[in-house]
């Protein structure tokens, strides 16, 4: 189960990385580094993947205050 886990991350590091924000995007933008970062980060991926957001900068830059809000 380790190795799937390592795949799994895998996949996720490469469909985040395809996002129009990283995460010095959402540093600079306020949010602090570290878990909450990673649940912005995977927030804004399922949103973009659902199509609840375009994965537009500006887009999910909102989005991603409106996460850390709640």
């Amino acid at each position: 189960t380790q190795g799937y886990s390592s795949a799994a991350s895998d996949v996720y590091k490469r469909q985040v990385h395809q996002l129009a924000v990283n995460g010095r995007d959402l540093m600079a933008a306020g949010i602090p580094a570290g878990p909450a970062l990673r649940r912005v980060l995977e927030a804004l991926l399922d949103g973009v993947i659902c199509a609840e957001y375009p994965n537009e900068k500006p887009v999910l830059l909102a989005a991603a205050q409106k996460i850390i809000a709640s």
